[in-house]
């Protein structure tokens, strides 16, 4: 897309927001559209068009981009970058946003049972096991 889609493209987004009940900010909209704007307007309106028709919940941009657009997988079966990018958000998000982490790995999860335990400033992900710890 190019910088005048940008406007076609918000309003895309909110309109299929509406249809979610999403609200979204600035930053979001941002954000899709740094992770989508190497595609077309008219693909990206043809996949959001299809997924409001079938889809559950608010599209993530890898659901707005082409089935056949996906990175290959390493050999290990795994997309290991984008899987280190999450990982590295997260601990960020940890560190200067404790509320929200908890909302984003979930109450039931093992890091934040391992946060509620010992203490959100006390657990990490150990990427080399791909597993949360904790210090104590």
């Amino acid at each position: 897309m190019h910088q005048s889609d940008f406007e076609g493209f918000s309003a895309l987004l909110n309109r299929v927001a509406a249809v979610y009940s999403k609200k979204l900010t600035d930053d979001v909209v941002q954000g899709y559209w740094t992770a989508l704007k190497d595609q077309t307007l008219t693909t990206i309106t043809e996949l959001a068009n299809s997924h409001t028709r079938y889809g559950k919940f608010f599209p993530k941009p890898i659901e707005l981009r082409p089935k056949d657009d996906k990175p290959e997988p390493t050999p290990d079966g795994k997309f290991e970058e984008g899987e280190r990018r999450a990982i590295e958000g997260l601990e960020y998000l940890r560190r200067t946003n404790p509320g929200e982490w908890f909302e984003r790995v979930g109450a039931n999860s093992r890091a934040a049972t391992y946060a509620n335990t010992f203490g959100i400033e006390n657990i990490w992900f150990d990427e080399p096991n791909r597993c949360w710890r904790h210090t104590q």
